[in-house]
């Protein structure tokens, strides 16, 4: 992982701290919320290389997922007469 140190004025740190809390999430600082809105950015740039899907939601060529082996459902009134 690598480090960026930027240098903010303070009406702008203090408008980031003032985001950080609003997420109202323990430990979240100002750091945590500059990275994720970097993060996002920086995927919406890449977005528009991505294949859109047949419905318009992009997808990932992946194995097809396994289905669960249905079972038999028993609601209380049915119990003991199956």
């Amino acid at each position: 992982m690598r480090k960026v140190s930027i240098a903010l004025p303070d009406g702008l740190y203090l408008e980031l701290q003032q985001a950080a809390a609003a997420m109202q999430e323990p430990g979240y600082t100002a750091a945590h919320f500059a990275t994720d809105v970097l993060a996002s950015e920086l995927a919406s740039r890449r977005l528009p290389r991505v294949a859109q899907g047949r419905y318009g939601a992009r997808v990932i060529e992946s194995a097809p997922i396994e289905q669960p082996e249905p079972y038999r459902l028993m609601l209380p009134e049915r119990m003991g007469r199956v």
